[in-house]
């Protein structure tokens, strides 16, 4: 899996995920000069389905088992709006339709609280599967 980063100094995001490594590049080459000197391409042995955790600026990419021992790992805070991490579900390639930008908000994802957390612990998978994670 080809996964192309972008960062600056306000935020970070994923702006292309290919199988393909040729479509990677290409579509990396598409991407304007402004935009294509923050990012990368990095390349990561998993296959369709994964999954990106986003805390803190920076992403990890895992299979369903990382995924749900980063859930079950979370040392909880008291704060009932903290958000933890964000999770996206990664079903096939995806890239923004403006090269480079960032449009993660169209990949399905959550965003991992206290609440989330709660009705995981009570109902597991059938959960995920409800809140079209897995």
């Amino acid at each position: 899996m080809y996964i192309i980063e972008a960062s600056d100094e306000r935020s970070s995001w994923v702006s292309g995920i290919f199988k393909d490594e040729q479509k990677a590049t290409d579509y990396f080459n598409s991407i304007p000069n402004e935009l294509r000197v923050i990012q990368t391409i990095v390349e990561t042995p998993l296959e369709f389905p994964f999954y990106i955790i986003e805390s803190n600026r920076t992403f990890s990419y895992m299979d369903k088992d990382g995924m749900i021992k980063a859930m079950k790992g979370i040392v909880r805070v008291e704060d009932q709006d903290h958000v933890y991490f964000n999770i996206y579900s990664i079903e096939s390639d995806y890239f923004s339709m403006k090269s480079g930008t960032d449009y993660m908000g169209t990949l399905n994802h959550d965003h991992i609280d206290n609440s989330f957390l709660d009705w995981f612990e009570k109902e597991g998978e059938d959960f995920l599967k409800r809140r079209r994670i897995l």
